[in-house]
C-alpha cells in the first residue's frame, strides 16, 4: 500500500459487509441461519416451528484435556491462567 492509496479497496469493503451480513444471520449458540431456525408456519390458526432439529453431543478431546487440566492445576488464579492443548 503505497501513499495516497485506500486502506480498504472497494471489493474489500463489500466482502467485509457481506461477513457483517451473514455474521448477523448467524446464529451464535449453533451456527444454523436465524432465517431458518426462528422460523415458524400457521397451521389451524396456531404457530408451529418450520423446522425440526435433532442435536448430538460432540466432544473435542483438546477443549476436554484443556478443561481436566485447569480443574486438577489448583491454580491461585485461575482467571490469569491461559492452557493450550497440544496432540500427542
Amino acid at each position: 500500500m503505497g501513499e495516497g492509496e485506500p486502506l480498504w479497496l472497494e471489493d474489500d469493503r463489500a466482502w467485509a459487509i457481506a461477513l457483517l451480513q451473514v455474521e448477523a444471520e448467524t446464529c451464535r449458540g449453533c451456527g444454523h441461519p436465524l432465517s431458518e431456525t426462528t422460523a415458524y408456519v400457521k397451521k389451524n390458526g396456531r404457530k408451529f416451528p418450520a423446522h425440526s432439529y435433532k442435536a448430538s453431543r460432540l466432544v473435542c478431546m483438546a477443549c476436554d484435556a484443556i478443561a481436566l487440566a485447569a480443574k486438577d492445576s489448583n491454580s491461585d488464579r485461575p482467571s490469569a491462567d491461559h492452557w493450550r492443548a497440544t496432540r500427542v
